[in-house]
């Protein structure tokens, strides 16, 4: 049974990780088995669930709470760590696995290519669902200048390992190395050092033999993505209102075929209770000035609190102008640094 797969993007700053980590607790509330995967190198999700995520495995999340009858897991992503599980599953053997893992441009791309986190967070997401052991597995994102990167990323490096790029790059009829007269790759040499240079033939040959593989498998994340057990949610502050970028972002799901889930309007003011009046008369011993002072400043609180709280509830139904659901998250005086907290935030979140 394919699991739930609830993605969380965003820009950065909007609290994706602290809305991932709610995901989890909402639907470990609701019995599931969750997992949480953040690629956030902050740690905000550790901090909140209270786990180390030290290791490239899942961590029981310490819930403490006997109403919370599901589980929940946190894992962060080791970009290295899952690059070279890839290069094993997908290697046609043990040693083109070990030769590539061990040159040293492929630990260059593997740790530094522009888009990799996002490419190997898919991965990861795919690794999961392999598993069984997961309902619901929770994908938290890393910040971006727009949600869509998220998408556009790995794209980027599947092209980089289409097998095709990886040929004209290697294969005998030409290319950056095939293509030379033995004078041109003999001058490459001298320029460049020979080990340098078969570094760099052996890396791009070994990814060519990996390329097929790769293609497959990015055919099944594809499909995992496009499956109606998956949705992606916009979180944004609710004053953010709807913009180009995230119009460009639904429309690219919705492309794709991807489910677009809402947006979660993270840090809403809430209509503050009724409070008693403050007694006009100070008591015994307090100076009448500084006490009608404070009288006045703090009566004028509550109907400052219910303007800037009808301020969210408008700007939330702006948000909702193209008909897409909206989930409200209020604020959390300090943040939502324990289980308590995230549930308080589970509690608003889509109904599982």
């Amino acid at each position: 049974m394919t699991p739930q797969v609830v993605v969380t993007c965003g820009v950065g700053g909007v609290g994706k990780t602290t809305t991932a980590a709610a995901f989890g607790v909402a639907h470990a509330l609701a019995g599931a088995r969750v997992v949480v995967v953040t690629i956030d190198p902050a740690r905000r999700l550790a901090d909140a669930l209270g786990v180390s995520l030290t290791s490239h495995t899942p961590e029981r999340v310490p819930l403490d709470d006997p109403s919370i009858c599901g589980t929940l897991s946190a894992v962060m992503l080791d970009r290295k760590a899952m690059w070279d599980s890839m290069v094993r599953t997908l290697a046609p053997s043990a040693d083109a696995a070990d030769r590539l893992i061990h040159n040293r441009y492929y630990r260059a791309v593997s740790t530094r290519l522009t888009g990799s986190h996002e490419y190997m967070a898919v991965e990861l997401l795919h690794a999961l669902v392999a598993e069984g052991a997961w309902d619901v597995i929770v994908l938290d994102t890393p910040p971006a200048s727009n949600a869509e990167e998220f998408l556009r990323a790995p794209d980027r490096v599947r092209r980089l390992l289409d097998r095709r790029v990886l040929e004209a790059l290697t294969g005998s009829a030409g290319g950056l190395f095939g293509g030379a007269t033995r004078k041109a790759l003999g001058l490459a040499r001298r320029l460049i050092g020979e080990r340098v240079f078969d570094d760099i033939q052996e890396f791009l040959g070994l990814l060519s033999a990996i390329s097929e593989q790769v293609v497959a498998h990015n055919a099944a994340i594809d499909k995992l993505l496009a499956s109606r057990s998956t949705a992606f949610y916009l979180v944004v502050t609710v004053n953010h209102g709807r913009d180009d970028d995230d119009a460009r972002f639904i429309e690219t799901l919705r492309e794709r075929g991807i489910r677009f889930g809402g947006f979660v309007a993270n840090r809403v003011h809430e209509q503050p209770p009724p409070i008693q009046r403050f007694d006009p008369h100070p008591p015994p011993g307090v100076d009448p000035a500084a006490w009608a002072q404070w009288v006045t400043v703090l009566g004028a609180l509550p109907a400052a609190a219910a303007r800037e709280a009808e301020h969210d509830r408008r700007a939330a139904e702006r948000l909702a102008s193209g008909g897409d659901s909206v989930w409200c998250l209020p604020e959390v005086p300090g943040g939502a640094h324990s289980v308590s907290a995230l549930r308080r935030l589970a509690e608003r979140l889509p109904p599982r």
